[in-house]
């Protein structure tokens, strides 16, 4: 097994110091796909590099992998840098508030290797804005890979799960996360992991299109040590499928095809009755609303049924604002 760390300039700051990506590649002495793994696009989702820093130490150690796996674990080290009050808030970058997930583009392309020249080409740009700058050197990267995972976390609590294409649930079901949601070719984002399906939908057969996925693995600023283990090891069991070490186990997820927001209907301090993971009927009480001005609790019910499957940890919040994320 060959391996290669290398570290690639994304922008350079007023002082003249330069922010860079790490990359790990793994080349194994087999042939075999080419997995594409990162974390920490947004910047408050530190687990991702937590998770992929562990697994890289494991992999060093495995002289048997099949093909080529490349590790990005801070794929974002502007967003990560991005702090205020003890919080990372590196959502979206604070001087454009753009969303750093947000900014890939996924326009028609005829084949990868023409996706290849158009990133190259891009970062080639003087004038690039960093978001353009960064999306065209993680998508180089990742450029060709059979199998790509990009590790999230939402909320300050979740319940985890996966954003895929209907097509791909069986391939990411050996990763072992019980909820999946359908991603919708027909309406994108400009996410990382569209960016990868979309631009060859008309051009391309779905074999030769990568296995794409979003995982939201855990919640935002935290890194538990029991959960990053139990992470890491349904990270291995799924590359051990990949890599035909062991029969395919197929759990069978809840699939959901349609997710959304929750918003506040009331104003106040929220106090969740419901825990992330909950199906929750119409009717169910689900959140306690204290509001000082009135002097009075309200009990909250569910508009509609859904699976509750992270709560944003807002506490005091206005009416109308995100509250939750849920799938139904």
């Amino acid at each position: 097994m060959k391996y290669l760390k290398t570290s690639i300039p994304v922008q350079q700051l007023a002082n003249g110091e330069i922010l860079t990506i790490q990359t790990h590649t793994f080349m194994g002495n087999k042939p075999g796909p080419t997995i594409y793994l990162q974390g920490n696009l947004h910047g408050p989702e530190v687990f991702g590099t937590a998770l992929l820093l562990e697994l890289i130490q494991v992999i060093k150690k495995n002289e048997h992998i099949k093909g080529k796996i490349i590790i990005v674990p801070c794929a974002n080290p502007m967003g990560v840098n991005q702090v205020s009050y003890n919080g990372i808030i590196g959502r979206w970058n604070q001087q454009s508030g753009n969303n750093w997930n947000r900014i890939f583009p996924t326009s028609p392309l005829k084949d990868h290797h023409e996706e290849l020249l158009f990133n190259k080409k891009i970062q080639t740009d003087k004038n690039l804005s960093i978001e353009s700058r960064l999306a065209a050197i993680l998508r180089s990267l990742s450029a060709r890979a059979d199998y790509v995972l990009d590790i999230h976390t939402t909320g300050s609590q979740n319940a985890e799960h996966i954003f895929t294409y209907s097509w791909m649930h069986e391939t990411f079901s050996s990763l072992n996360v019980p909820i999946h949601l359908e991603l919708d070719p027909k309406n994108t984002v400009g996410a990382f992991d569209e960016s990868h399906v979309l631009p060859f939908l008309e051009s391309l057969s779905r074999d030769k299109i990568p296995n794409v996925a979003t995982w939201e693995a855990y919640h935002h600023g935290h890194i538990d040590s029991l959960i990053l283990n139990q992470r890491l090891s349904q990270i291995l069991g799924w590359l051990d499928i990949i890599w035909g070490k062991k029969m395919l186990h197929k759990p069978r997820p809840m699939i959901y095809s349609k997710s959304t927001h929750l918003y506040a209907p009331a104003a106040g301090y929220y106090s969740w009755i419901k825990k992330v993971g909950d199906h929750i009927k119409v009717g169910d009480i689900y959140a306690i609303i204290y509001q000082p001005l009135e002097g009075k609790s309200l009990f909250i019910k569910a508009k509609f049924s859904f699976t509750l499957l992270a709560i944003y940890g807002i506490t005091a919040t206005a009416d109308g604002e995100q509250i939750g994320w849920v799938a139904y």
